[in-house]
């Protein structure tokens, strides 16, 4: 059997992983398969090659293989990769690279600005609502003025997330743990100024002068003159 280590599609479209595929040695050793003339085909889910038998025309034939190679093929340009993609050495990318998950080890990041933890909330809150610790379950929405039991902020967008498997967004928000985030706050806010929970529920305020330190939910990064609104907050 002949094993393929490094096939590229005749316009570059993939590159096929040899450690899971085997071609028949009648297929593989083929003189009439065009070089450079092997691909996957997404949509038939199989290994092609372009054939030019007894000297005729070229044509796309599927191969026999002896493995699955659904796991087995990374685009070159565009496409999707298919499975699980295990790599055992550094992935360096010259461009941005995205995902719907992150689960590793991570040092800095550009979208999101806070650390937050999910905790399990009595309703479906709004990034920025102030939450407590209390209600039927974990977490509820503040409802008195400078509460000692504050749990944080709804997070809008945080950048590391922890406790991410206690469950979805609607019942376990991430709460802001550390860094800046939005808050919703009854006003006027000065920067710099402490601000603690407040009786308009989900919403902090300026805190009073004898406001207990345990109460405090974070710092206000800027000025609101309005009654009700959102303030970039340092937790």
């Amino acid at each position: 059997m002949a094993k393929i280590v490094d096939v590229r599609g005749s316009g570059g479209e993939f590159v096929v992983l040899g450690d899971a595929l085997t071609l028949p040695s009648s297929d593989a050793d083929n003189p009439s398969i065009l070089p450079g003339s092997i691909r996957y085909n997404p949509a038939s889910g199989a290994l092609e090659a372009r054939f030019s038998r007894n000297g005729g025309p070229a044509a796309w034939e599927a191969l026999a293989t002896t493995a699955s190679i659904e796991s087995s093929y990374l685009p070159l340009v565009g496409g999707t990769l298919t499975g699980t993609l295990t790599v055992q050495a550094d992935i360096i990318s010259t461009g941005t690279v995205k995902a719907a998950m992150f689960d590793g080890l991570a040092v800095s990041a550009i979208y999101g600005a806070d650390l937050a933890e999910r905790y399990h909330a009595d309703a479906i809150y709004e990034p920025g609502t102030v939450l407590v610790v209390g209600g039927c379950k974990e977490v509820t929405a503040c409802t008195s003025i400078a509460d000692t039991a504050v749990a944080g902020i709804v997070s809008t967008s945080p950048a590391y997330t922890m406790n991410v498997g206690a469950g979805g967004d609607d019942t376990h928000p991430f709460v802001a743990l550390r860094g800046r985030v939005p808050c919703k706050v009854v006003g006027p806010v000065r920067k710099g100024q402490m601000l603690v929970t407040s009786a308009i529920a989900g919403h902090a305020m300026a805190a009073p002068p004898d406001a207990h330190p345990r109460a405090v939910v974070g710092i206000a990064l800027a000025d609101f003159s309005g009654e009700i609104g959102l303030v970039e907050v340092l937790v």
